[in-house]
């Protein structure tokens, strides 16, 4: 498998750096620095090569300096073979939205999905497992994402007609043949979401059995509360609009829509103790998230034929030498490229001779 690694990075009037140039980065990528010194700033950039708001969630227009009214732009180079090189790049419009350039030319946020996957962790996906389900919901649709990169349209597809279904039971509008059309347009979408996420889910499922003992799987389940449990409902779209016909004066009641794949749960259980996610202890819960990220990892590099570019902030630090070295050894099998950050050097003993330092703390100016 060829690898397809970021060998050039440039960042211009992005949140704190006015201009940073990182160049010949190599597989393994380590940015140490203190806090504050931009180090998921960085990974936040690079995040924005894929469709979406990036890692911290934030709107195009806040990535600029604070204060400045300067667009912010973030540029990157690959190479896809020694002969071939490939430049991304993402900036602040006139519109205030995020474009994309590939090779210069204007494409959709979604073309970044077919050219290469993007994945992460970061501290504030701690308390994925212990939280509402619209969390884990999200990280979910990530990663069909991964599968599917049409997958956020479809989301967004549904989440339109799910507020026109909304606005008319807020509205109190008895017109049948409007609600008919709304829920024939949800349940079709219904059918296409659910599934995408049932699939996704036998990938990780099937991928993770290969991760390490130290790393073990954590048994992936999509969950519905209604229609009766079944989540097979929710691919049939006749069951769904009959629902959704059957509970309007319900939901006229109380003025929203209470079920469909909006409502759906991850539900993740341990492998070897049995115990759901929320039970376990917060290493258990950090060592799930990581071996369901390694199983996507796995799982992308088969199915899409190069593995996906690692984002890790501040994961390293909270694991035993041991479980470091297993896991670097794991994206290294991958060929993944993987780009982590912490406080210290002395965090990434296993990382190998050929891993590339940044020190963060002397990129910021003072």
């Amino acid at each position: 498998m060829t690898p397809f690694n970021i060998s050039n990075l440039g960042l211009r009037n992005f949140r704190c750096f006015d201009s940073l140039d990182l160049e010949d980065l190599r597989q393994v990528v380590v940015l140490v620095g203190k806090n504050g010194s931009g180090k998921t700033t960085i990974l936040e950039a690079l995040s924005l090569f894929s469709p979406g708001k990036g890692l911290r969630s934030a709107q195009s227009e806040d990535l600029k300096p604070y204060g400045l009214s300067v667009p912010w732009r973030v540029k990157a180079s690959f190479e896809v073979n020694p002969a071939e090189i490939l430049w991304l790049e993402t900036h602040l419009g006139e519109e205030k939205t995020r474009k994309v350039l590939i090779n210069d030319k204007p494409s959709r946020q979604i073309e970044l999905n077919k050219i290469l996957k993007v994945i992460w962790i970061t501290p504030l996906m701690d308390r994925l497992w212990i939280e509402g389900p619209e969390g884990r919901r999200k990280f979910l649709d990530r990663l069909v994402m991964g599968f599917y990169p049409e997958h956020p349209t479809l989301i967004n597809k549904y989440t339109r007609a799910l507020r026109e279904r909304n606005l008319l039971l807020r509205e109190r509008n008895n017109e049948q043949s409007w609600f008919n059309a709304v829920e024939a347009q949800m349940a079709s979408l219904t059918v296409q979401i659910t599934k995408h996420r049932l699939t996704t889910l036998e990938h990780l499922n099937h991928f993770q059995s290969f991760n390490s003992t130290l790393f073990p799987a954590a048994n992936l389940t999509l969950f519905h509360t209604e229609p009766k449990n079944e989540v097979l409902d929710l691919i049939n779209e006749d069951v769904m609009r009959e629902w959704w016909a059957r509970n309007r004066n319900r939901d006229l009641a109380i003025g929203k829509t209470l079920e469909g794949p909006h409502k759906a749960d991850l539900k993740v259980v341990h492998s070897l103790s049995g115990r759901p996610a929320q039970s376990c202890s917060t290493g258990e819960q950090k060592l799930a998230l990581l071996s369901i990220v390694i199983g996507n990892a796995r799982a992308i590099a088969e199915s899409f034929g190069k593995p996906p570019i690692l984002l890790f902030d501040e994961v390293v630090a909270h694991l035993d030498p041991k479980h470091r070295a297993v896991l670097i050894a794991e994206i290294t099998n991958l060929q993944s490229q993987i780009f982590m950050t912490g406080t210290e050097v002395d965090l990434f003993p296993e990382v190998g001779p050929d891993a590339y330092f940044i020190n963060t703390t002397d990129l910021i100016k003072t």
